[in-house]
């Protein structure tokens, strides 16, 4: 016997409009992310709905946070955790989506504020996020140490 060891899964954020959950869990998948935050004030306009809605129909569930390089890593970290509150046991861990760097917060030190918001984040939910980025973003502007986190691909050209 085979067994199969994949398992899909979406992200979403309020471009995907409403989202019928059942529907998504009937098609085969079974987990998805839903983007909670961005910077230090945006807050996504249907998280609280598809948090609470992908816990209904029995899909794993996790929530990110889009980084903003232009804003504070602490308060972003604080929006974040403000808008999800807490996770429960069977949660994903909370991700980070680092993908733009549009001029650091204080400085240049894109990694040192990377840090700051996975230790405030993993400190306020007792969970080590995972961090979702591109490759060539990843080379270009992040270093080696993050070896500790789970790393999170973009495949953006995948149908």
């Amino acid at each position: 016997m085979t067994v199969s060891t994949n398992l899909n899964g979406i992200d979403v954020s309020h471009y995907q409009g409403l989202i019928d959950w059942s529907i998504v869990k009937s098609n085969s998948i079974g987990f998805a992310f839903a983007k909670a935050t961005q910077g230090s004030n945006i807050v996504d306009p249907c998280f609280s709905t598809n948090w609470a809605n992908m816990k209904a129909v029995g899909l794993l569930r996790g929530a990110y946070h889009f980084f903003d390089s232009s804003c504070d890593s602490h308060a972003q970290a604080q929006n974040f955790l403000t808008t999800v509150g807490s996770l429960d046991a069977e949660d994903l861990p909370p991700v980070l989506d680092i993908e733009e760097f549009l001029g650091a917060y204080g400085n240049t030190d894109l990694p040192t504020n990377v840090q700051t918001w996975l230790d405030v984040v993993e400190q306020g939910l007792g969970r080590k996020p995972m961090i979702y980025t591109g490759t060539s973003f990843w080379n270009q502007y992040m270093n080696n140490q993050f070896g500790d986190y789970p790393l999170w691909i973009a495949e953006y050209e995948v149908a």
